[in-house]
């Protein structure tokens, strides 16, 4: 890997970072995990070596981010995981997946208690299609789920 850094940025150091770690230490860790578990773990041993790049692999902030981002806001990631996978401590209420409101299948209920109207019905937890004339009953009436 030749390292010329005449005309390097941020962006490209990073990236030659990541190479380094994939192209240079990968190949070295894989000998050395293979070496410690021929020469100094016995035979009937059911460990493991391995060196964990993670850490190193895991580029930049903003890719990070857009990552957890996405995760979190389509329901495959809960918040708490995003925290763990940045080494920070979980924190209370946030081991449950959000769940996109323009996601939820039709006939799903789940009220909140919050008032019915026609921008905020999804909100609210009104499936509006099919509660259509009850929602619309309830705005013109003011009342509340």
């Amino acid at each position: 890997m030749i390292a010329d850094l005449d005309r390097a940025t941020f962006s490209n150091i990073e990236q030659q970072s990541l190479e380094f770690v994939m192209h240079t230490m990968t190949p070295w860790a894989e000998r050395w995990e293979a070496s410690i578990e021929s020469e100094l773990l016995l035979d009937g041993d059911e460990l493991e070596v391995e060196f964990d790049f993670a850490n190193l692999m895991r580029g930049d902030a903003a890719s990070r981010s857009s990552y957890y981002q996405s995760g979190i806001q389509n329901g495959w990631l809960t918040r708490n995981e995003a925290r763990i996978a940045e080494n920070l401590n979980p924190l209370d209420g946030l081991d449950e997946p959000l769940r996109p409101l323009n996601m939820v299948e039709e006939g799903f209920g789940g009220g909140t208690g919050r008032r019915c109207r026609a921008g905020a019905a999804a909100r609210a937890g009104c499936n509006w299609t099919a509660r259509r004339r009850s929602c619309t009953d309830r705005m013109t009436m003011g009342m509340t789920r």
